[in-house]
């Protein structure tokens, strides 16, 4: 609400400071432009999530987050004035003394915001009980001292294991205490066990219900990993802990149809260039005495495990499968294709398809697959069928659709492992959004450029 504020102050002082200037009043374009600005605003927040640990970083980063909106928010603004050809009757200068009396106002009322936050915080300590054993006591200490989202005041330790040689400056508890009446007494609202729960006394937990005193549980000792996702739910009759390794953002969810309507634009665009690239191709293959399709179709699998057919210019010999099997004869090529599913220097790559790989224009016919949905422009690279479980990969990397180029392919490509390269897909898909996509796209630039990695 402040920024959406300090946009609104901006947009009138700029208007007020070009009144002088012959802007004789608010018209019909200048109202649309600042609801506008309100709107980019709103989808910046919701696609980049500014706020994000907002109480801990510093001055410098919020100076860096208000220049980002400014500047996201100014792109959106002036092609929407392009596309709809009212460049010229929009006042340039009013629209950069908007930006910059924002880009001040936001920083200032942000930081001011802050340290009201945070002094509130420091005056509002909530009282709490730890229970954990010996050997954790002091990390749970430290990190619930350091906690970024409440000040608590730490009443008492209750350890699971007893010990003569403690030397603490909170009260220290062992299970035969009395965890309720200590709780009661201490006024504390919430307690803290890192341990399993059957160390803790029922009757007490019952009583610390009743009285309306928080039970927090760690589930990292519950199940002795700690998941990514968690929530209670129901299952039929029964309320349960839910717990999922992985699900979609809202912010994902939100991105992904805008996601799709980005592919469907920039692959009618590339597609554009498809034909004139494929009569060249053509060319060079029948100047070499190939007179094969140059263009192939391979089996891959896509989202959800569902297979299709994948479009490339064919950059190995016509009957390459052939080639492969009798290559694979040999141990140490059957060894090298085991652990990476490539050979390098492989003997079937054809003088023009060294060219077109390392240029990447191999990849071109893949807008047809984004067209039709079978991919996306950005995302983990499609694997032939029974790839994934010869090589132990997990279902995750089927959760979205695959990808001409992604976070694989711009970070490495065929310089690093197999496992590797798992590890990166893994982390697109539970991360992906337009900030990364965009990174993606920046990156692949950058290989495809300078041919980083490209065999």
């Amino acid at each position: 609400m402040l920024d959406l504020l300090s946009l609104t102050i901006s947009f009138l002082i700029s208007y007020f400071i070009k009144l002088k200037d012959g802007i004789s009043s608010f018209n019909r374009l200048y109202i649309t432009v600042y609801f506008w600005m309100m709107i980019c605003g709103i989808i910046y927040v919701i696609l980049f999530n500014p706020y994000k640990n907002i109480l801990r970083r510093g001055k410098l980063a919020e100076i860096q987050c208000s220049a980002l909106f400014v500047a996201f928010n100014a792109v959106i603004v002036a092609v929407g004035l392009y596309v709809f050809k009212q460049g010229g009757q929009y006042s340039r200068s009013q629209l950069a003394y908007t930006y910059f009396f924002y880009l001040l106002l936001s920083t200032f009322l942000r930081i001011i915001r802050k340290k009201r936050l945070i002094k509130a915080k420091r005056n509002n300590k909530v009282n709490v009980l730890l229970i954990t054993d010996l050997e954790n006591m002091e990390s749970v200490i430290y990190n619930v001292e350091n906690s970024e989202f409440a000040e608590y005041s730490i009443k008492g330790v209750f350890l699971t294991s007893n010990s003569d040689k403690i030397s603490n400056s909170y009260p220290i508890y062992s299970m035969e205490d009395n965890l309720y009446q200590i709780a009661v007494n201490n006024n504390v609202l919430e307690v803290f066990a890192y341990c399993k729960p059957d160390l803790i006394n029922k009757e007490d937990v019952k009583k610390l219900i009743d009285e309306g005193i928080e039970l927090h549980l760690s589930i990292d000792k519950i199940f002795g990993f700690e998941p990514d996702n968690e929530e209670l739910s129901n299952l039929a009759m029964y309320r349960t802990l839910s717990i999922n390794s992985f699900s979609f953002s809202a912010k994902q969810l939100i991105y992904t149809p805008f996601k799709r309507l980005l592919d469907i634009l920039f692959s009618l665009i590339a597609c554009l260039f498809l034909l004139p690239i494929y009569f060249i191709v053509k060319l060079s293959y029948l100047a070499d005495g190939d007179k094969e399709p140059v263009i192939y179709t391979h089996k891959r699998v896509g989202k959800n495990g569902k297979e299709f057919d994948l479009y490339k210019f064919r950059s190995m010999v016509f009957n390459a499968d052939e080639v492969l099997l009798e290559l694979l004869k040999d141990e140490k090529n059957k060894k090298e294709w085991e652990e990476n599913h490539k050979l390098d220097n492989d003997p079937r790559i054809t003088k023009i398809g060294k060219f077109i790989r390392k240029t990447s224009l191999d990849e071109f016919p893949q807008f047809i697959n984004v067209l039709k949905g079978d991919m996306s422009i950005i995302g983990p690279r499609p694997l032939v069928p029974g790839e994934l479980k010869e090589k132990k990969g997990l279902n995750l990397y089927e959760r979205v659709k695959p990808g001409i180029t992604g976070w694989w392919g711009c970070n490495g490509r065929s310089n690093i492992s197999y496992e590797e390269r798992l590890e990166l897909e893994y982390y697109y898909v539970k991360n992906y959004s337009l900030s990364l996509d965009l990174m993606c796209i920046l990156k692949t630039i950058y290989v495809v450029l300078f041919q980083k990695g490209a065999k």
